[in-house]
């Protein structure tokens, strides 16, 4: 029984050591490691789940920013066009599978004439830190992302 006891001491010691070295969780019951891995988190003026895109843990940064183009829907525009929130395909570039997501929009994005229901083109900035910024936007009336600058 004391030896079991020690046993398990140790383990949780040694799973507490590695929970900031920026590996996944692999022992089984570590349901806290699991529910951070897949937590809410709100970043940079958006609120996106980790689980399915190119997240990471321990605070490690990407090397370079990446960019994505890919066709969506207008879900909404917030009242100072700071953020918008779009029904999106895959962003290839950055590791994201489509999903509804709000994203910060940058300063010279004009969003004046964005309302909910417009198709349209997207390219998406995933900065250094993990999160996202909208960086250009058009009509996508043809169902291409030609219309992007």
């Amino acid at each position: 029984m004391r030896d079991r006891l020690v046993s398990l001491i140790l383990a949780g010691l040694a799973a507490a050591a590695l929970g900031g070295c920026g590996t996944e969780p692999q022992a089984a019951g570590s349901e806290a490691a699991a529910e951070a891995a897949s937590a809410e988190s709100s970043a940079g003026g958006m609120t996106m789940q980790h689980g399915s895109h190119g997240s990471t843990s321990g605070g490690q940064l990407l090397s370079e920013e990446r960019f994505a183009t890919a066709l969506a829907t207008v879900v909404g525009v917030n009242s100072e066009g700071a953020e918008i929130t779009l029904d999106h395909e895959p962003l290839e570039g950055v590791d994201m599978g489509a999903m509804t997501m709000a994203f910060a929009v940058a300063d010279d994005v004009d969003l004046g004439a964005v309302v909910p229901g417009n198709r349209v083109a997207i390219r998406v900035k995933q900065r250094r830190n993990y999160t996202y910024e909208l960086v250009a936007l058009c009509a996508a009336e043809d169902e291409s992302v030609a219309c992007l600058p």
